[in-house]
């Protein structure tokens, strides 16, 4: 479990709520496709713990074991979670039961696309983007998601994350597309040879490997063939999930959350003015201003 302590978080805010919040502490769970981040505020300081992740379209069994083990939550914290798969009664229901069976709390839960959205605007309205392990397209009013384009879950559309990108370049790699470099590291990587992969990927169903196999691409941004399919990969998004949304709003400016966004901020800053589109920030992790977002709201 990887733990790193913050000083002075929650000073910024001023008002007479502050008295509050050094009675209340404040847990704030950001759950992705990859990793939980949970922000802990107390007494004006936040300590940030690093939790499995938490899906319940997937699994949520390393991260009910590692929050059972490790974190003890008081009855008087204000608990907020966010996550992927939210959007389902039940989804949210399975979670709330979760924290119920392990503390006396009462939990506020939302979506992960709401927690990006106070992140990026707060109350204010604006478009945004996730671009993490999925993909999303959205408009927020200041207040909800008003529309709402892909992140549908891995066996329908993520497009735009980290996971669909993966899948394309598991497949590029086993259909001999790459040069012998990229191949060597894309293998040394996976710690498996591409005769071997089918079946023990059908056996494992190890989707954080295959997202997280975008990390080779940090050496070959300059790769032609690399370049074409990130081309190709964003411009698809963009297509699919953002200017859809001029049906109903124009998209002029628009800003991007999650680590596929902000590491590949040059192309996509590159694609998105092809449409016509600026982006007016890359956020790479959302949870600490989200805390920010919960300790100003009066």
């Amino acid at each position: 479990m990887k733990t790193r302590l913050v000083l002075g978080t929650g000073f910024l805010f001023l008002g007479n709520n502050i008295l509050q919040l050094m009675m209340n502490p404040v847990y704030l769970f950001e759950a992705g496709g990859t990793k939980t981040t949970l922000l802990v505020y107390e007494n004006g300081k936040t300590e940030e713990i690093v939790l499995p992740a938490c899906n319940p379209n997937r699994s949520t069994e390393a991260f009910e074991l590692l929050l059972r083990a490790t974190i003890k939550i008081p009855s008087n914290a204000k608990v907020y979670f966010y996550g992927a798969g939210m959007g389902s009664e039940g989804n949210r229901a399975l979670i709330h039961n979760v924290f119920m069976d392990m503390f006396e709390i009462e939990i506020e839960i939302n979506t992960d696309i709401l927690g990006a959205a106070r992140a990026a605007f707060g109350d204010e309205e604006g478009f945004l983007a996730i671009m993490g392990t999925g993909g999303v397209g959205a408009y927020y009013d200041g207040t909800e998601i008003a529309i709402r384009r892909g992140g549908y879950g891995y066996l329908i559309d993520d497009y735009g994350g980290g996971l669909e990108l993966g899948k394309i370049l598991i497949s590029a790699w086993l259909n001999d597309s790459f040069s012998e470099e990229l191949n060597r590291d894309i293998e040394a990587y996976l710690h498996i040879s591409k005769s071997r992969f089918i079946g023990d990927f059908y056996e494992s169903k190890d989707l954080p490997k295959v997202s997280g196999l975008v990390r080779v691409l940090d050496r070959h941004q300059n790769n032609m063939e690399i370049i074409q399919i990130l081309d190709d990969y964003f411009t698809e998004f963009f297509n699919r999930h953002v200017t859809a949304l001029n049906r109903e709003k124009e998209v002029e400016a628009i800003t991007i959350i999650g680590g596929i966004g902000f590491n590949f901020q040059k192309v996509i800053g590159r694609v998105a003015a092809k449409f016509g589109i600026s982006v007016l920030e890359f956020i790479d992790k959302p949870a600490s201003r989200l805390l920010d977002y919960h300790l100003s709201v009066k």
